[in-house]
């Protein structure tokens, strides 16, 4: 997409901001404006001071958008025809911000969380328990795993199923 000539960029055609810096008889004098923070559309152009800022003979214009979830909003520009400008939530924003609505094609494409699933422990320990019949009894006295000789012990890996791994739960209901 090709930049937007100045001339055409979205003119400010009201500011109630009468506190800014820029502003001078509800009209805003700064060549360009930036509008949003990311997460709401505030003036970021404004500026609250006892200075006079701007060209007198220029009307404001929004020279880039970061409401990208905004439906005038293409590649953080602004496309509206006009915006205007003032307080809202005790902030100063672009009263003409509006959330795109999404159509039917975008709204399938939307990345849906994946069903929890259960999470699986890989365990390694040592195997200890009675000798198996026919086996020998090792020389310390103590029995060795079934099937092995010689009180050896043999190590064994298991797999458990554990639930949400913050709130100590699992999925068959055993810790």
């Amino acid at each position: 997409m090709a930049a937007t000539p100045v001339m055409q960029l979205p003119v400010i055609s009201e500011c109630a901001a009468e506190s800014c810096a820029y502003n001078h008889d509800h009209t805003c004098h700064a060549v360009a404006i930036t509008v949003g923070d990311l997460s709401s559309p505030v003036c970021d152009t404004f500026m609250s001071a006892d200075l006079e800022g701007g060209e007198p003979s220029v009307t404001g214009r929004v020279g880039a958008c970061k409401m990208a979830d905004c439906r005038h909003n293409t590649a953080l520009e602004c496309h509206a025809p006009s915006i205007t400008v003032g307080n809202e939530h005790e902030q100063v924003d672009c009263l003409t911000y509006a959330r795109a609505l999404r159509d039917a094609r975008s709204a399938r494409r939307v990345r849906r969380r994946p069903r929890a699933r259960p999470r699986t422990a890989l365990t390694v320990g040592l195997t200890s328990g009675a000798a198996a019949p026919g086996s020998p009894t090792p020389a310390n006295g103590r029995s060795s795993p079934a099937g092995v000789s010689g009180g050896t012990p043999t190590a064994s890996v298991g797999v458990r199923e554990r639930g949400h791994p913050h709130d100590g739960s699992s999925v068959n209901g055993t810790q």
